[in-house]
């Protein structure tokens, strides 16, 4: 690994809905949708499989959007 195995727990948690999500998803997430890594970089960086990566972040994705989902019907 690139770095030490505690780094999702280094990414921001402050913000906003993203904090919903676990440390390793935050991470995912961040590094793919604001780094700009590539998911074999970021399998790198957390030490797990590539598809362990894309996998966390469609799940990530998906949690995002229902949570989205539920606070525009809640109004």
């Amino acid at each position: 690994a690139l770095v030490d195995p505690g780094v999702a727990d280094r990414y921001p948690s402050d913000l906003g809905i993203l904090s919903e999500l676990s440390p390793r998803a935050r991470a995912v997430v961040y590094l793919a949708e604001v780094e700009d890594f590539r998911y074999s970089e970021i399998s790198e960086m957390l030490d797990c499989k590539e598809s362990t990566a894309r996998v966390t972040a469609l799940r990530a994705r998906r949690k995002l959007r229902d949570l989205l989902s539920a606070d525009v019907a809640s109004g």
